[in-house]
């Protein structure tokens, strides 16, 4: 009786650490979150057209765009809140400091957050996140330790010391004792893959007590790149730094049409085996002007593949409320 009574413990204690609720058995294996992004993610439509295409599978994650100087700078309608959370999904917000209309505007640099400058936009969204009181991954200022956007480290003045002093300013005003205390909702540190010109991982790395989840964005650009040598260098990299669960914000492949469905067969199975800390996947289901058509379909048959990953009690995993 007392050895059931550690491994029931020891199994609990790994729902911690995955992020990834155990819904069967103390024994169930571990289940990997698959999600997706997509164009029109406000609409509930898109969502429920896009669960038909996989066999009625909901994904697990949902992503929404949310530019702090543009028109979805709010907390969403709990119409649309409320309609993810009850199809079973849990939102992953991709939360831009900048203005769309103008990418050279200084008004959301790191520094001007550390002011305090946008304490009020902040404190609002918290308390509309937590009045929602589901759970709201939060992806603030993703892939910043690159050059390309304008909240990249090097853009304007933004530094890694500056990214890591705001990112722990916002996470004190969302979930700190002296904040709104939205639980709920849970930060998600997201930099792109390794890459030259980068800040290294270490320099950006706000702390563990700053963080609830771990993740990056990498894609197999090339056509030619398994999904697991695709996560190698950013796994390894973020597991040098922490034991925080990883959630893989963004990938995608742009291998051919006879070439993507297997990436995808292949892909997931080889994560899964290689890369335990690994916690959710989302598929990056779009065709951005300039770059590859990562899209799931064309061709079907990797919509095929990867529905036939969503059918497997593995790939079947959740958030954690």
């Amino acid at each position: 009786m007392r050895r059931l009574s550690l491994v029931v413990a020891l199994m609990a204690a790994m729902v911690v650490v995955t992020g990834v609720p155990l819904t069967a058995s103390a024994a169930a294996p571990r289940r990997l979150a698959l999600g997706v992004s997509m164009p029109d993610n406000r609409d509930l439509a898109t969502l429920d057209a896009f669960t038909a295409s996989v066999g009625g599978r909901v994904p697990a994650i949902w992503s929404l765009w949310s530019d702090w100087g543009g028109s979805g700078a709010a907390f969403p309608d709990l119409a649309l809140m409320n309609g993810i959370r009850q199809r079973g999904a849990v939102p992953m917000f991709f939360w831009q400091p900048v203005d769309p209309t103008d990418l050279d505007d200084p008004r959301f640099t790191y520094a001007t957050i550390i002011a305090g400058d946008h304490d009020e936009y902040i404190r609002q969204w918290a308390k509309d996140a937590k009045a929602f009181g589901g759970t709201v991954l939060l992806k603030f200022a993703h892939e910043m330790n690159a050059p390309w956007f304008p909240w990249g480290i090097g853009r304007f003045d933004n530094t890694a010391s500056g990214f890591k002093r705001a990112w722990r300013h916002i996470h004190d005003i969302i979930r700190g004792p002296g904040g709104e205390g939205a639980l709920n909702v849970k930060m998600v540190w997201a930099p792109y893959s390794p890459c030259g010109g980068c800040a290294t991982y270490q320099s950006i790395w706000p702390g563990g007590k700053y963080v609830e989840y771990a993740g990056f964005s990498a894609f197999d650009w090339g056509g030619s790149r398994a999904m697991v040598t695709v996560f190698k260098s950013s796994y390894n990299a973020i597991r040098l730094i922490t034991h925080k669960p990883i959630i893989v914000g963004e990938t995608g492949t742009a291998q051919g049409p006879g070439d993507k469905a297997r990436w995808i067969k292949l892909g997931y199975p080889a994560v899964y085996n290689a890369y335990p800390a690994i916690a959710a996947v989302v598929y990056f289901n779009f065709a951005p002007y300039g770059q590859p058509d990562w899209r799931l379909e064309p061709p079907a048959s990797a919509l095929v593949a990867y529905a036939a990953m969503l059918a497997r009690p593995r790939y079947q995993g959740r958030i954690a409320p």
